[in-house]
């Protein structure tokens, strides 16, 4: 956050609550995974913890199980439909895109899976302009940073086949392997191609 990270707002939240009385359920969602992360979390006052890629199911329990400490309420469980979804488009589109982490993020809310893979679609494309000039001008270090970007929006959303290419992408930068950043780059470039014009024709389904 621009002025204070979640640890610090947690605690002035903890603080303010030992005059109110009240308790505010919080939970920390962060792409790191270690156990000393978590420990971290939990002894600055935050209640629970979730690392990202985030799971539909793991979020609906985690505050379901907050919910259960602080008030009566519950959050109704969504029915899936992996297969069906699955069944309906051909085998290549699960190359492109994991349906089954879409499902899982948004449920049959197909309109806000559509209009959330328009949006990654829209920032991705200047990353990609800024991967192809740092790659021109061996910027090994925005290649790096790049591909690290990449790698981690892709994977939040289930786009699978550029998050692989954007972990290679930073492994070549890292390495300063300009041979295998060019060959990547181009297999990125076409994969990314490939998602958009699956993204238009989703677009077009009723």
């Amino acid at each position: 956050m621009p002025v204070m990270d979640g640890f610090e707002a947690t605690r002035r939240i903890r603080e303010d609550e030992k005059k109110s009385g009240k308790h505010i359920p919080i939970v920390a969602v962060t792409a790191n995974a270690m156990r000393s992360d978590r420990d971290h979390c939990i002894e600055v006052g935050m209640d629970a913890y979730i690392s990202k890629p985030i799971m539909r199911s793991t979020l609906e329990e985690v505050l379901n199980q907050q919910l259960a400490l602080h008030t009566s309420s519950k959050i109704s469980s969504v029915q899936m439909t992996h297969d069906a979804l699955l069944i309906e488009h051909p085998a290549i589109e699960s190359e492109i895109i994991n349906l089954r982490r879409l499902q899982d993020m948004f449920g049959d809310d197909h309109e806000t899976q559509s209009e959330m893979l328009e949006l990654f679609a829209l920032t991705t494309a200047p990353l990609l302009d800024r991967l192809t000039q740092a790659i021109k001008h061996l910027h090994f270090s925005d290649v790096t940073a790049i591909g690290h970007q990449i790698k981690g929006s892709c994977a939040n959303l289930g786009i699978t086949e550029l998050a692989t290419l954007g972990a290679k992408i930073e492994q070549a930068g890292k390495s300063s392997n300009i041979a295998l950043a060019q060959e990547l780059h181009n297999s990125m470039l076409d994969a990314f191609t490939r998602l958009r014009a699956y993204i238009q024709h989703q677009r077009t389904q009723p």
